[in-house]
């Protein structure tokens, strides 16, 4: 083997090797695949009144087993319609939520992205780090040209989340939910594929390996 191609071999090989490595993991949380001992967990959170009313237009508490098989179905990872994860602190190991894109349609190339954190674990920037990281592995992994998800009105912090992301209000259906006496909007947000790469120069460069 030639010098020249040993060192065309290593200006690919390193970017990649370091893409590959951070892929799945950010500064305080890493993304991993879901255990049968994560799925009692989430539904125990799902079903907590202080997280459903940001999930659901309706106050209803469903079966334990049936939101646990809700996780289990998006977190199989065995067909091209889906992909969930598990979130992990990198430093305790420890649960902090799940984040799933879901709906992937195979000519749109759009997916719709959901997220669940446990309650000890809100505002401290693990949110923002896993919609992130899923957000890479949409358009750098899936080849997805767009990622979309709704949001309540009333949720402000994570409206605030998604705009610094980057999402985009695209739509807002009004009356979508009826919390505490009084109807809801419901706003639909969305990024595409050229609005990820003008805000990381870094996957740019992948890109054009």
């Amino acid at each position: 083997m030639s010098k020249t191609a040993t060192t065309s071999e290593s200006a690919l090989s390193q970017p990649l090797t370091q893409y590959a490595s951070n892929l799945m993991e950010g500064k305080r949380i890493r993304v991993r695949p879901a255990q049968e001992g994560d799925y009692g967990i989430l539904a125990e959170w799902w079903n907590e009144p202080e997280a459903l009313i940001f999930l659901s237009p309706q106050m209803v508490v469903a079966g334990a087993q049936s939101v646990e098989e809700q996780f289990r179905g998006w977190s199989k990872n065995d067909t091209p319609s889906s992909l969930g994860y598990c979130i992990e602190d990198t430093t305790t190991s420890s649960l902090v939520g799940h984040v799933t894109l879901w709906g992937i349609h195979p000519v749109i190339r759009s997916a719709t992205l959901g997220i669940l954190l446990g309650p000890n674990d809100v505002e401290k920037g693990m949110g923002t780090e896993a919609v992130a990281l899923m957000l890479r592995i949409a358009f750098m992994e899936l080849g997805l040209n767009k990622v979309e998800l709704n949001v309540w009105e009333y949720n402000e912090r994570a409206i605030h989340v998604y705009q610094k992301l980057g999402f985009v209000l695209e739509g807002t259906q009004r009356a979508a939910c009826f919390h505490a006496g009084r109807y809801w909007a419901n706003h639909c947000m969305g990024m595409l594929r050229d609005e990820y790469l003008t805000m990381h120069s870094d996957d740019v460069r992948i890109a054009r390996l």
